[in-house]
């Protein structure tokens, strides 16, 4: 059977080009065993390197011609077909092995990847080189090899840098151990630093090395190496040198940038190395349908006082706001939201962390009432609102670092230009604090002149567009607040608003004095105080309600003397409406027979029957002898008792019945006069004159009685005297 077939015979069979020459290109790419024609030119192929399915139709075909071919035909057809599928199945193990070598790849480190890249091309313009010219086989690459050595083979520069010269054996080698192994191969047998090291050969030791860095991210070979040394010592562990654990160390810090930085700095991580394949804005389509808010972790001390940054941002326009507040409480927070609704409306949803200060029942009650949905970050995951964090940066690393004011940190900071390469990275740590020498209500002038002029005017690399052009080009209607002070009620309660006393000189909060007309109709009254945006006013709330915006005249520029007299004009209005109220009030409830009122009720106190108080024996010895000497007297019979028994016993009855009558104390009808003719009495025995016993039973027994109490807090109260009828 016929092995070997020219590209105009092979041209058109299955699995093949449809002309001879594109025939050759498929031969020369593929390396098919190929020999000089013995007759005519160019070359020939073997059929075991044909696609199986051209192997069966040439067989066929010959079959065809052939009908009475001989067995030794018959025996050549098998074994080229034996040879073809040995072939194929060397193809395959060849196609499996570069797959692997692929993965082998993955794991060079940069200069394995630079070596096998540079064989990898130079094998690529061997192919080629063949392919042009008249030579095959050996004598191509032998030709190739002298080119190259001569530099007449053009290969980029970083090539020739990694293979000056080479062989034709070398090229042979390359070849093979690329078509067998896959393009790892091609890096050769050069082995890093850390994977000769003794620290990759021992697990322990590595793991161990490994936990260091992730413990003490900061911490250096020397240190390393004695806690090795420590932790290892009696072991069979072995030690490498300090310079290789330097070493090591250094390699490894390099090859797992990203596992360092995310362990040493979460931040710089999120920045330099989180995936930001997605679009935290590409579902937001309109104007108001998200907002983002925010904190700055830091605080910014003023020349009165220490404040924060609360900001917010429409993620459709990227317009912001920002407020200047004492701290970021819940109440600041309901500020800053109050200018938003105010001048952009309401919006659809906002998105917010969970700190204590946006997800207090006070914002969540705000928010609800005015129907907005109200989307958490997950904990720790700021880059989940990633517009306001952006904007803040944007603010911190403009203008701001330009500020005449701006010192730094603290006092001993005075270095401009440290100063102004480090504001924004303490802007963002918690528990820092920047310097800027301007009152609050400056500062927040200057973010707000920054934001209209500034930020609203430059092109935005997201939008591809301005935000003023974003916000004016909106066509479409925007939800809004009409009522002003149904917004400034619904903000009123927040945790964190103060009771205070309205003095006559207005509400003192925080060394700063408050006044406005309304005042002066409350001033002793305790009424609730909330913060404004603003630092010169603040929100006065009664119980019925709001009251008014009270100002401090040396931050917002009222007239203190024009408040006053209003202050005053309302307050005598107030007063003498009150006046009014109480005059109709008297004239429905007439008071001036309440004395004679309080001593009926008093009487009809006294009349009214009640049980008698539980009591209990109360005996001396005297007593229970007298009863004793009663008792034995009683049970003798009359008949044995003399004149002077007789006369001993009714003497002694009669003094044991005289207390008894004594406590018995003889009342008149009047009240007035009991307690008078008491008040004779006692004037009577404080002078030292006798009193008979029936003066004296009423002067010991009255103090007892309910009119007595009563009577004598009627004469107190009302400055009457015993004496007068």
């Amino acid at each position: 059977m016929k092995e070997w077939f020219p590209a105009a015979e092979l041209a058109g069979l299955p699995g093949l080009p449809t002309t001879d020459r594109r025939v050759r290109d498929v031969a020369n790419r593929n390396r098919w065993k190929a020999r000089r024609r013995q007759t005519g030119k160019g070359f020939e192929y073997h059929i075991s390197s044909l696609p199986l399915d051209a192997r069966a139709q040439l067989g066929a075909r010959q079959n065809r011609l052939q009908r009475c071919e001989s067995v030794d035909a018959q025996a050549g057809g098998v074994a080229g077909r034996r040879l073809a599928i040995a072939d194929t199945m060397q193809k395959r193990r060849s196609q499996l092995a570069r797959e692997q070598g692929l993965n082998g790849y993955l794991k060079l480190n940069e200069n394995g990847r630079s070596r096998a890249d540079a064989r990898v091309a130079i094998l690529a313009e061997l192919k080629t080189f063949s392919q042009n010219s008249a030579l095959s086989g050996r004598r191509a690459v032998d030709a190739f090899a002298a080119k190259y050595n001569l530099g007449e083979i053009e290969v980029d520069a970083w090539i020739r840098d990694q293979v000056e010269t080479v062989a034709a054996a070398t090229l042979y080698r390359w070849q093979k151990r690329y078509n067998d192994e896959g393009v790892a191969a091609l890096a050769g047998n050069y082995k890093g630093q850390a994977g000769r090291s003794l620290i990759d050969r021992q697990p322990d030791l590595k793991t161990f090395v490994v936990s260091m860095l992730r413990d003490y991210p900061d911490t250096t070979g020397t240190l390393v190496m004695k806690a090795a040394t420590a932790r290892f010592a009696g072991t069979d562990i072995e030690l490498p040198s300090k310079r290789r654990m330097e070493v090591w160390i250094s390699n490894w810090k390099r090859q797992n940038k990203s596992l360092y930085t995310a362990v040493t700095n979460p931040d710089a991580w999120k920045n330099k190395f989180m995936v930001a394949f997605g679009s935290y804005s590409e579902d937001v389509t309109r104007l108001n349908q998200r907002w983002e808010l925010d904190s700055t972790p830091a605080d910014v001390m003023l020349l009165d006082g220490r404040y924060s940054l609360v900001g917010a941002i429409d993620v459709y326009s990227r317009r912001p706001k920002m407020l200047v507040s004492r701290t970021s409480t819940a109440s600041s927070v309901g500020q800053l939201l109050r200018r938003c609704f105010l001048d952009w409306g309401i919006p659809e949803e906002i998105k917010t962390d969970n700190g204590s200060d946006y997800t207090s029942r006070y914002i969540k009650n705000v928010i609800e009432s005015l129907e907005i949905d109200q989307q958490l970050c997950n904990p720790f995951s700021g880059w989940e609102k990633p517009h306001i964090e952006r904007f803040f940066k944007t603010f911190s690393h403009d203008l701001v670092e330009l500020l005449p004011g701006f010192i730094g940190h603290n006092v001993a900071d005075r270095s401009a230009i440290e100063a102004r390469h480090s504001f924004a990275d303490r802007l963002f740590k918690k528990d820092k604090c920047v310097e800027i020498r301007m009152t609050a209500q400056e500062f927040q002038e200057f973010a707000d002149n920054w934001v209209e002029n500034i930020y609203m005017q430059q092109s935005h690399e997201g939008l591809k567009d301005t935000p003023f052009n974003r916000v004016t080009r909106w066509a479409e209607p925007v939800r809004k607040i009409s009522d002003e002070r149904a917004l400034d009620v619904l903000l009123a309660g927040a945790p964190d608003t103060t009771t205070r006393i309205v003095t006559k000189k207005g509400l003192k909060i925080d060394g700063i004095h408050y006044i406005a007309p309304e005042l002066g109709c409350v001033v002793g009254d305790q009424v609730r105080v909330a913060y404004t945006e603003s630092v010169g006013a603040v929100y006065v709330f009664t119980d019925d309600g709001f009251l008014c915006v009270a100002e401090a005249p040396e931050y917002t520029g009222i007239d203190r003397k024009e408040v006053a007299a209003h202050a005053k004009v309302a307050q005598r209005e107030a007063i003498q409406a009150k006046r009014r109220e109480l005059r109709a009030a008297a004239r429905r409830v007439n008071t001036k027979g309440a004395a004679d009122e309080i001593l009926a009720h008093a009487r009809q106190q006294h009349n009214v029957t009640t049980l008698p108080p539980r009591s209990e024996n109360h005996t001396t010895e005297a007593l229970e002898q007298a009863t004793r000497a009663a008792d034995a007297v009683t049970t003798k019979p009359m008949s044995s008792r003399n004149d002077e028994t007789r006369q001993a016993v009714e003497d002694l009855r009669a003094n044991l019945a005289a207390p008894r009558k004594a406590a018995v104390v003889e009342m008149g009808t009047n009240p007035k006069a009991d307690y008078r003719r008491w008040m004779a009495l006692d004037r009577k025995a404080r002078a030292g004159e006798m009193l008979n016993q029936q003066e004296k039973a009423f002067y010991e027994g009255y103090p007892k009685t309910t009119d007595y109490s009563a009577m004598k807090d009627f004469f107190k109260r009302f400055g009457l005297e015993a004496q007068e009828g």
